[in-house]
């Protein structure tokens, strides 16, 4: 299993979906414990570090950021966390919880997630 027992449960929860959409100052949502546990500390375990060479960077005027935007650079249980998270059933399951009326689409590229416009 990917998400834990509680977030199936949260994201297909009215009350949770209507806190999120009533919070202030911008609709949002905090999900403790969000991945199974194990996934969780092996995903932990697979994470570089900050000053790792693994990671690029954007130094500039208006951010200083580490990143990585290609899969492959990441180990198994990343990979494996992402493919869930890009998957038509998550972006569905998200997209419903918000009461969107666009469909999210999955950052295939990690770059950033967004609404996707019909």
């Amino acid at each position: 299993m990917i998400l834990s027992c509680s977030t199936l449960s949260l994201l297909s929860s009215n009350d949770a979906s209507s806190s999120y959409i009533n919070a202030s100052p911008f609709p949002h949502y905090v999900i403790d414990n969000f991945f199974e546990e194990s996934l969780a500390a092996s995903i932990a375990s697979e994470f570089p570090s900050y000053d790792s060479q693994f990671l690029d960077a954007y130094s500039n005027q208006i951010e200083e950021k580490k990143l990585v935007n290609h899969w492959n650079r990441f180990g198994p249980s990343t990979y494996q966390a992402f493919t869930y998270l890009c998957s038509s059933a998550f972006t569905l399951a998200l997209t419903q919880f918000i009461k969107s009326e666009n469909p999210l689409s999955a950052d295939y590229g990690l770059n950033g997630g967004r609404f996707a416009h019909a």
